[in-house]
């Protein structure tokens, strides 16, 4: 089953590494990007 799931940030920041990849399937609890201040 396809979903799409929209994320959206608590805070203000730049993302700092992306760590997937567009059409690409994800695990519960698995770490999508990265943030920095």
């Amino acid at each position: 089953m396809k979903m799409e799931i929209r994320i959206q940030a608590l805070k203000d920041g730049t993302v700092k590494t992306l760590h997937v990849s567009q059409g690409q399937t994800v695990e519960r609890e698995q770490i999508l990007i990265e943030m920095e201040d």
